[in-house]
């Protein structure tokens, strides 16, 4: 089966500022790349027409910046699984709610979240952290369970940027 995976950066917004990232977002003014809902569509429509002929599984990964701070995420979600894209996410996971599981989650074929560190204090100093606040562990695994228990189907995949300040944690607790 020939399959193609197109990572579509829907925000240049990010609520995190850690050291290592290559996106420079800080310097733009733009938030959502697309605000209008009929370019949103028209976007889908030639993406997935185009590469549905040239491939059996077209997969559309969404991305940021953080994409759950896009105020269209569960709109560009739903569009594309009903034009036939595969539909997966990545998240650093700091706005996962309720809402966005119970709406988003059932059109998604996987899950990406990045955890560089399960302790609150690397993750300050990797630059994880909103409003001094950091995603503790318990809420992450909550929260990865959630997912679970809405998309019993759903490939949950684990991220990580290993760098000076997380290189000898172990991070075992998601096998």
């Amino acid at each position: 089966m020939k399959e193609i995976t197109i990572n579509w950066h829907i925000l240049e917004a990010c609520n995190y500022s850690c050291h290592y990232c290559f996106a420079k977002y800080q310097e733009s003014d733009r938030r959502e790349l697309h605000y209008s809902k009929s370019k949103i569509n028209l976007f889908l429509k030639y993406v997935y027409d185009f590469f549905s002929k040239k491939y059996d599984l077209v997969r559309l990964n969404i991305a940021g910046g953080e994409p759950t701070l896009s105020s269209h995420l569960d709109y560009i979600i739903k569009k594309a699984y009903g034009f036939g894209f595969k539909v997966s996410i990545i998240t650093n996971g700091s706005c996962l709610n309720d809402d966005f599981i119970l709406k988003s989650v059932p059109y998604l074929s996987m899950f990406a979240i990045s955890v560089d560190s399960l302790d609150p204090e690397i993750n300050k100093k990797i630059g994880r952290v909103v409003k001094g606040k950091t995603l503790s562990p318990v809420q992450l695994i909550q929260s990865l369970k959630e997912v679970r228990d809405k998309n019993k189907n759903i490939l949950i995949k684990i991220n990580t940027v290993v760098n000076t300040y997380n290189c000898d944690e172990d991070m075992s607790v998601f096998y």
